[in-house]
C-alpha cells in the first residue's frame, strides 16, 4: 500500500514547480538507494537514514546540500 502511495506521489509531483522534501528510511545500497537517487535526480530534497551512515557518502557527495544523511 505505501509503495503505491509513494509511486503516485512521485508521478503527481512531477507536474509541480516547487521541489518537494522527502524522508526515506533505509537508503542503504539496494532498493532504498535507488529510490534516493530517483528522488534527488528529480530535483527534490531528501533526508535519509541508513544503519551505516557511511553507506550514504556517495549520495551526499553527488547531491550536496539537497541530501541530508541521518
Amino acid at each position: 500500500m505505501s509503495e503505491a502511495v509513494t509511486l503516485r506521489t512521485l508521478r503527481t509531483s512531477q507536474t509541480s514547480q516547487a521541489p518537494r522534501t522527502w524522508f526515506l528510511t533505509g537508503a542503504s545500497p539496494g532498493l532504498g538507494e535507488h529510490w534516493a537517487a530517483v528522488i534527488l535526480a528529480r530535483g527534490d530534497r531528501l533526508a535519509a537514514t541508513a544503519r551505516d551512515k557511511a553507506a550514504l557518502a556517495s549520495l551526499s557527495e553527488q547531491y550536496g546540500d539537497r541530501f541530508l544523511p541521518l
